[in-house]
């Protein structure tokens, strides 16, 4: 709960250990939203400036046949920047003496600069916009409390929306993180994850759904279908006088004879 006050970044501590990155490759647009800003700006950095390494080869491969009048590999990497980025040409011959390898050079160079337009665009609104942000206004109370209830013990926090536009068709799920002692397991802890059932003051009964224009009271029933219920107690051992009245040195009420 590092975010500001006092609110979860939605990670999880957890280590994963022998996992394999191998089908992450096939998700890479979303694994790559998770990056920091700084992140998807040096790698668009790389790919930009790849690609202008990469045009500037061919170019300066067809400039003497083509008469682009590009000499060194440094002119030839002005004159890529200048196509993919539309600058303008400082050719000149702009019909370049009518050369075919101007005809896919510059074309695949233009398309594939527009590509990299749409991708730096989508990603870097896409990142504004993420839910992880919003996510944010949303405050929980920094402790819970234990509160009686008529007979019954409940767990009771609160829920508030920061922000002055409430979000609409909110939904709320609480889960319970438990390790016990497992000598099968491996480490001899299991963990457990259960979900809570929640009560809401200001929720929808037939929907659920919690209205969050105003801050919101959430409590857990604790009874014994809660995974917070204490275990329940070991059986008592059979007294003195229990034993005695089995084997037959005492009445049959109990009583001596």
């Amino acid at each position: 709960r590092d975010a500001p006050a006092f609110q979860t970044r939605g990670l999880f501590n957890v280590k994963k250990r022998a996992e394999s990155r191998m089908p992450l490759w096939n998700d890479l647009y979303h694994v790559m939203l998770h990056l920091h800003l700084a992140q998807i700006v040096l790698l668009f950095w790389a790919v930009y400036l790849l690609s202008f390494l990469g045009f500037a080869c061919l170019w300066l491969v067809v400039s003497d046949e083509c008469g682009a009048g590009i000499h060194t590999f440094w002119e030839a990497l002005s004159f890529s920047i200048e196509t993919q980025m539309s600058i303008g040409y400082g050719t000149a011959d702009s019909y370049f003496n009518g050369c075919f390898s101007v005809a896919w050079v510059m074309p695949t160079q233009s398309v594939f600069g527009l590509l990299l337009d749409c991708c730096l665009v989508g990603t870097v609104f896409q990142m504004l916009s993420r839910s992880n942000n919003r996510a944010l206004t949303i405050v929980f109370s920094d402790t819970a409390v234990l509160q009686m209830v008529g007979d019954c013990v409940h767990l009771v926090f609160r829920v508030a929306e920061m922000s002055a536009f409430p979000l609409l068709q909110a939904r709320m799920q609480a889960y319970c993180l438990q390790h016990h002692e497992d000598p099968d397991t491996d480490g001899g802890i299991a963990v457990e994850i259960a979900a809570l059932a929640l009560e809401h003051d200001i929720a929808d009964s037939r929907t659920g759904v919690i209205f969050l224009g105003l801050p919101a009271q959430v409590s857990h029933r604790i009874d014994f279908t809660s995974p917070l219920a204490p275990p329940p107690p070991p059986p008592r051992k059979q007294t003195g006088a229990a034993d005695a009245a089995g084997d037959g040195r005492f009445g049959d009420a109990g009583e001596l004879p």
